[in-house]
């Protein structure tokens, strides 16, 4: 007896002969015998004929099937692997030159990347300053350059487009003055309380000698919290800044050598604004910048919790006809100062008090025309107060038809 066996179907098909890796993964078709086995050569990853496109590596492959029947056939298909087809923005490599000085030449090389091989970036920027020019240089690369011949910042915009999509870089660059020789080195390290990234918080020097209003020299700290400068010799006003963080500043720092200034730690919190009519509590971590008279309105109170800066415009007051609380400590005074940059004698008016019972704790007191006035304020305290820089032969404390007043360490 002999059997005569069918030979083997082997035909099978995938949808197309070529994919992207980010294609969804191909499952054969068998048109023919099925049960049999996929092989391949290394680079391509399968499982049952089914190609994992994304951990493949790019090329072309055979793909071969064989039955395993009485009598095995086998046939072929060639698939090709790309890589991604989707269109992904361009990104930026390179970080941004954020500082240079007068007369000196600026100098920033731009490098983007663009996921999709085939595809180049095209590099350019809107309204850049007259001193700036940028070039494209055609292979994911640009320069920026120039020379300005005035201090101050400068916003920045570049863009780059692969003609589908795009992606924007903005910075700012701090021209400073040049130092004149002698130069000094001032540096020193600033951190962001509560963050691992202290990078770019501003450091910006006022000359007290000229009184100007934009500072004369600045620098940024990098990702450390270390920042230096050189300067020409003077008298300074520092300012330490970076949003969402209190600024510190230091009223006067002397550049005569080299120096490492004490380590600064800058600590969350917010600038509120106030004008007009005040009560309830000003809370701990908060600058109050004061913008016009303000008031605490009768039968009301104004509870200024401990380590609140008050900044005063220029002739500017408190009257309480409320209650004040000031809950100052020995470790974080509340202190009411001037607003300006370059503080002065007289910049703000002073606190008035017409209301009995108020407590008034460690707290510092500058700048101001006048110290604090208490109109009818019986059985008020206060405690620890540090009272400075005032106009000549103005009062510290006066208190009008007040009884009971207890003032102490003061």
């Amino acid at each position: 007896v002999v059997t005569v066996n069918l030979q083997d179907d082997a035909t099978f098909a995938y949808s197309a002969s070529s994919y992207c890796a980010d294609d969804t993964d191909p499952t054969p078709i068998i048109s023919g015998t099925s049960g049999g086995t996929f092989s391949s050569s290394i680079g391509l990853v399968m499982t049952n004929g089914v190609i994992d496109l994304d951990a493949s590596t790019a090329g072309t492959y055979t793909i071969k099937y064989v039955t395993t029947g009485n009598c095995p056939d086998s046939s072929t298909q060639d698939v090709t692997i790309t890589g991604s087809c989707s269109n992904t923005p361009p990104y930026f490599l390179s970080l941004p030159v954020t500082n240079t000085y007068v007369d000196s030449l600026y100098t920033y090389t731009i490098v983007v990347n663009d996921s999709n091989e085939l595809l180049s970036s095209a590099i350019s920027s809107l309204n850049l300053p007259s001193w700036l020019t940028l070039v494209d240089n055609g292979n994911n690369t640009a320069t920026l350059y120039g020379t300005s011949t005035n201090f101050g910042s400068y916003s920045i915009n570049i863009n780059a487009s692969d003609g589908d999509t795009s992606a924007s870089q903005n910075f700012v660059i701090q021209v400073s003055k040049n130092c004149n020789n002698p130069c000094y080195t001032i540096s020193g390290n600033v951190t962001l309380s509560n963050n691992t990234n202290h990078d770019s918080i501003k450091i910006k020097f006022y000359n007290l000698a000229t009184g100007d209003t934009t500072p004369d020299f600045i620098s940024f700290s990098d990702n450390f919290g270390n920042y230096s400068v050189s300067i020409s010799p003077g008298f300074y006003y520092l300012i330490f800044e970076k949003n969402s963080y209190l600024p510190f500043s230091i009223n006067q720092l002397t550049v005569s050598k080299d120096s490492t200034i004490s380590d600064i730690i800058l600590h969350p919190g917010s600038v509120i604004e106030v004008c007009g009519l005040v009560s309830g509590i000003w809370t701990s971590g908060n600058i109050y910048n004061v913008n016009c008279n303000i008031e605490v309105p009768a039968g009301d109170s104004l509870i200024i919790e401990s380590g609140v800066l008050v900044k005063f415009s220029n002739n500017t007051e408190l009257v309480a006809n409320g209650k004040l609380k000031i809950n100052g400590t020995s470790s974080e005074r509340v202190t009411f100062t001037s607003i300006e940059n370059l503080p002065a004698v007289g910049d703000w008016n002073n606190i008035t008090l017409n209301d009995s019972d108020n407590v008034l704790s460690h707290f510092d007191y500058e700048f101001a025309s006048n110290g604090i006035t208490l109109n009818n304020s019986s059985n008020s305290i206060i405690d620890s107060a540090v009272i400075r820089n005032l106009v000549a032969n103005s009062n510290g404390i006066i208190a009008y038809s007040s009884n009971s007043l207890i003032i102490q360490n003061s």
